[in-house]
């Protein structure tokens, strides 16, 4: 289930941590209050972990 919250931020990022991955989504809003999500997985290795940052 995914709940919708209320964006206060015009960027903002959401990390989901998890044993073996790690799930980002960076919400961006533009001046008509369209939000897009973008979501990427990546695993726990020190170089994925990099990719992320």
């Amino acid at each position: 289930m995914m709940y919708m919250l209320k964006i206060i931020y015009q960027i903002c990022c959401s990390i989901d941590i998890h044993k073996k991955f790690v799930v980002a989504t960076i919400a961006s809003t533009d001046k008509s209050n369209v939000t897009t999500y973008s979501t990427k997985q990546f695993n726990t290795y020190t170089r994925d972990i990099q990719k992320l940052k």
